[in-house]
């Protein structure tokens, strides 16, 4: 696939999973783990990334062919689960946030950015 959309798949994750891993640090720490118990395990779960890398790097020679296939796939995926999850979560605290513009001034802004490193 294209280099700028790695560079942007890698943005967007790292977007998401730094503030996804404080959250799960807290979650750990609620449960009633040390910091140094809930640090260890959070590193262990947000390690395994490395192992999905490694195979699909090692698979990929072979099914280089079907790659538009499983792109596809990940972005159906990601957009099912902003459609059925996020979106109505988003509206269902609406109360908690304030005004949907807020959210969708905060869509928007990502997908002008992503955009812009997609065009540069």
């Amino acid at each position: 696939m294209d280099p700028a959309l790695g560079v942007t798949t890698a943005l967007a994750l790292a977007m998401h999973e730094v503030p996804q891993e404080i959250v799960e640090f807290g979650v750990l720490l609620r449960a009633g783990y040390t910091k140094k118990r809930a640090v260890l395990l959070n590193l262990i779960s947000a390690s395994i990334i490395l192992l999905g890398t490694l195979l699909v790097m090692t698979l990929s020679a072979g099914f280089a062919e079907y790659t538009w296939i499983l792109v596809g796939l990940a972005a159906g995926n990601i957009l099912f689960l902003a459609a059925s999850y996020l979106l109505p979560r988003i509206h269902g605290n609406l109360s908690h946030y304030g005004n949907i513009w807020y959210s969708v001034t905060a869509i928007t802004f990502g997908f002008l950015i992503m955009t812009m490193i997609l065009v540069s």
